[in-house]
């Protein structure tokens, strides 16, 4: 089994410590749902607000999938807790964060 090394873990950190920065906007804003919705370049972040899905902000593809990877892998309650970038999927959050 391959180990992670301390660079690995400290990007996961900084990973989940934006996830939770886009969560606590989100909250802010009392949006219900976040939405990353993947281009080939970049990913938009969009929340819905009071039934409305608005787009909030763009970033990097490569940044996005690093950010759905890390929650997926180890910040999710999801059903299948692996990323597919082929299909649509949807995660809750643990209550841990």
């Amino acid at each position: 089994a391959k180990r992670e090394g301390t660079g690995d873990i400290a990007r996961r950190s900084a990973e989940q410590a934006q996830i939770m920065s886009i969560i606590d906007e989100a909250a802010s804003l009392k949006a219900s749902d976040i939405f990353l919705i993947m281009n080939r370049n970049e990913a938009q972040i969009h929340y819905r607000i009071a039934g409305d899905i608005e787009r909030r902000f763009r970033i990097p593809a490569d940044r996005a999938k690093r950010l759905i990877q890390a929650t997926y892998g180890s910040m999710s309650e999801a059903a299948d807790a692996h990323y597919d970038p082929t299909n649509d999927q949807s995660a809750r959050i643990n209550p841990y964060y």
